[in-house]
């Protein structure tokens, strides 16, 4: 496991030469350059930019070896492979026609129950009455699963992967809509996971950088700092594949579900070579 930073600056001619001197090399402006948790980059950074140097690090991403995932009974997955944007993206100038949520989320109209909502804090979406609709048939590009933007809790597949892999799990899935004539799409469908899990995750302060707690949701939603192994289950989250979680993440006006694959569907992709996804193996 190796935890990777992301240092991003408006660097002047004086800190391009210092940097380079430590071999890392950017351009003056707004640049960007990558390194690892306890390396010596970390004091270098330091001397440089002083204390707050750590101001400037946007990214963190761990980086797991395939002995970790594998031995994981489960594992958090998001999307490397984004298909667009949901439809429609906005009601042509109408907004002041349609009330909240809907004028700021229109592609969630007929599509999600919408549970709970703020115009502080977003919505939460609940039980999926409709189908999902895209501008036109995927790109795929050998990539096999994929999310859209404003959706991240949502995953698609190809119609094959889907028969070969998922429903062989019970695994269900739903037609995509084509925006323009309203006839589903054949050569994508959308994944439903099986269920929420039965089990809260042990989510402590090293695992988040953001807490807000909703009083008028009587929620609290975490974001996640994404270093380490994803928190773990207090008890058994069921007997799931696909699944999600009990608990709420986001911030400002996101809010999402993580999403967990077990380790015999995460076998299934691999074995099958199947792209698109990245797996966060939870700690158990």
């Amino acid at each position: 496991m190796k935890i990777k930073y992301r240092f991003f600056k408006n660097f002047s001619l004086k800190e391009v030469c210092k940097l380079k001197s430590i071999n890392i090399y950017v351009d003056v402006g707004c640049d960007a350059f990558t390194f690892y948790e306890n390396d010596e980059t970390n004091e270098q950074l330091q001397s440089i930019f002083g204390s707050n140097y750590k101001n400037y690090i946007t990214v963190v991403k761990t980086e797991f070896s395939e002995n970790e995932r594998i031995n994981a009974d489960y594992l958090s997955i998001k999307s490397s492979k984004i298909l667009g944007y949901p439809q429609p993206e906005d009601l042509d100038g109408n907004d002041e026609l349609e009330k909240f949520p809907f004028n700021v989320f229109p592609y969630l109209k007929n599509v999600f129950e919408i549970t709970k909502r703020s115009e502080n804090f977003g919505i939460i979406k609940g039980k999926q009455i409709g189908s999902i609709s895209l501008l036109s048939e995927p790109k795929w590009n050998k990539k096999g699963i994929g999310t859209i933007y404003w959706l991240e809790d949502t995953f698609f597949t190809t119609p094959s992967i889907y028969e070969n892999i998922f429903k062989p799990l019970n695994i269900q899935s739903k037609s995509v809509i084509g925006y323009g004539n309203q006839k589903p799409l054949v050569t994508v469908v959308q994944l439903l996971p099986q269920g929420i899990s039965s089990s809260k995750l042990n989510i402590n302060d090293n695992n988040i950088d953001e807490k807000t707690h909703i009083p008028e949701w009587e929620i609290t939603r975490f974001h996640l700092n994404n270093k380490g192994f994803f928190p773990s289950f207090e008890n058994h989250p069921g007997n799931f594949d696909f699944f999600v979680s009990q608990e709420n993440f986001g911030s400002g006006h996101a809010n999402y579900k993580e999403v967990f694959v077990s380790q015999k569907l995460y076998q299934l992709l691999k074995n099958n070579n199947i792209k698109g996804l990245d797996y966060y193996p939870v700690k158990k």
